[in-house]
């Protein structure tokens, strides 16, 4: 039997709204409905932009318990779902509980999809219970075919997003990659592979063999990496994560993309700035792996000594 996933569904996909019709165009989609349900949680659900969307926004404890349908949907559908609410550059999606209604029989680990990135005067609207496009408020739906796919209206919704350029142990695949899903209510969309459009001197230093971005415009290597997006809550913490401005700095510099795409972005980089002159001496990479022929395996927090402080190695005394 197929693997089906369970998704709560709380605006314009509900029976007798604008797109529900759009489970029945997936070709071989397995879609049943279960039943009518709630949240278990309180959300804000409001209505916005000049097209009269609904839109659940990630403020768990806000608004009210929402009231939907639960589906099951096969891997075919889950994934088209996932085009239809732009997974995962404008909708996020967590697993939450929902109640039947009536019963109150509770349902585990069932998908629902928010915005995260959102402009905080989007909660000074009217918090809906249930979405209905023929609602009191008057507000009708404005289906997507008429939008003629104008994009304009995101602008209405969403927070303005950070660019920024890894180059260490945040990429894929490397240890800290994990720390990107660790970002509570944070989003961290992967842009393109990427290359810095200036030179700069990447080394690995200290005892536990930390790849450093110095700040030395024209030494060294058109650094590869990887090109993010990331809302204020990630980049906050990318900032506690690097310690800025403490011990790194950060500028905005141009990135040019690896995929053959000749333009250039603007982004933030992390720099080492105030380093020791000797670190220039050690072997400069063009792009890093803690599993390169350099056999220096970068040693995770969690297993470094308290009594140390590695820090002392790079950073140069101040006068």
């Amino acid at each position: 039997m197929a693997n089906l996933h369970k998704i709560f569904v709380y605006g314009t996909l509900k029976q007798g709204e604008p797109n529900h019709h759009w489970f029945s165009k997936i070709e071989n989609g397995v879609v049943n409905f279960v039943c009518e349900a709630q949240t278990s949680e309180k959300y804000p659900l409001v209505i916005a932009t000049k097209y009269n969307i609904p839109f659940l926004l990630s403020s768990p404890g806000t608004g009210n318990n929402i009231r939907g349908e639960l589906y099951e949907v096969d891997d075919a559908t889950f994934e088209k779902l996932d085009e239809l609410e732009d997974y995962p550059k404008f909708y996020a999606r967590e697993q939450k509980t929902v109640s039947s209604l009536p019963g109150n029989l509770k349902y585990d680990n069932c998908w629902i999809y928010f915005l995260k990135n959102y402009k905080p005067e989007l909660l000074k609207k009217p918090m809906l219970k249930s979405y209905s496009n023929k609602g009191l408020n008057g507000l009708s739906y404005l289906a997507s075919y008429q939008t003629n796919s104008d994009k304009s209206h995101l602008n209405e919704v969403m927070a303005p997003l950070h660019k920024v350029f890894v180059y260490g142990t945040l990429k894929k695949g490397e240890p800290n990659h994990h720390w990107f899903s660790k970002c509570q209510n944070g989003i961290a969309n992967f842009v393109c592979d990427a290359q810095t459009t200036e030179k700069y001197p990447l080394v690995i230093a200290t005892k536990y063999n930390i790849p450093f971005l110095l700040y030395s415009p024209g030494t060294g290597n058109n650094i590869r990496g990887e090109l993010y997006e990331v809302d204020d809550a990630t980049f906050e913490q990318l900032d506690v994560l690097e310690d800025y401005p403490n011990f790194y700095i950060r500028e905005q510099k141009t990135v040019s993309s690896l995929s053959g795409n000749t333009e250039h972005e603007k982004c933030w980089i992390y720099f080492l700035k105030n380093y020791k002159p000797e670190l220039l001496q050690k072997p400069m990479l063009e792009s890093y792996s803690d599993k390169g022929p350099h056999g220096l395996r970068y040693l995770e927090r969690y297993l470094r000594s308290t009594d140390y402080n590695h820090l002392n190695e790079v950073l140069a005394k101040q006068q």
